[in-house]
């Protein structure tokens, strides 16, 4: 299967044994997000794909990998609850950025939902130790 990015320039794919293995192939969806879990320290919100930067791999990281994948596409397929993404919000960023997450951000935009749940969480920069 074949999929592209609502907003951005990216496209991408999920290998049909996968999805078919995941039950996707007969997903009809009835909510604009998958079924999250949540924290009282860290609440959910719901926010549009578009209000989040797309995750990118490091070279040499494996983007969607097979077991993850169709674990992750069976349980939201099914509505069993899913950690939210985790995303912060950069100084100066206009968009939140994915800390925790990459799978759960392609394989929804893959089933077709507008929303992400996130928890938001203190910016924090990797990089900067």
């Amino acid at each position: 299967m074949h999929f592209h990015h609502p907003v951005e320039n990216i496209e991408f794919d999920i290998p049909d044994r996968w999805w078919i293995e995941a039950g996707a192939d007969r997903f009809i969806r009835s909510a604009s997000s998958f079924s999250a879990s949540s924290t009282p320290a860290w609440p959910n919100q719901l926010v549009s794909i578009a209000d989040v930067t797309a995750p990118r791999r490091n070279e040499g990281i494996v983007g969607l990998g097979e077991e993850r994948t169709i674990s992750l596409l069976r349980a939201m397929v099914t509505g069993l609850e899913l950690p939210p993404l985790e995303v912060h919000q950069p100084p100066g960023a206009t968009k939140l950025v994915v800390r925790n997450g990459f799978h759960r951000y392609f394989l929804s935009i893959a089933l077709g939902f507008p929303e992400l749940p996130v928890s938001v969480r203190p910016y924090f920069d990797i990089n900067a130790l």
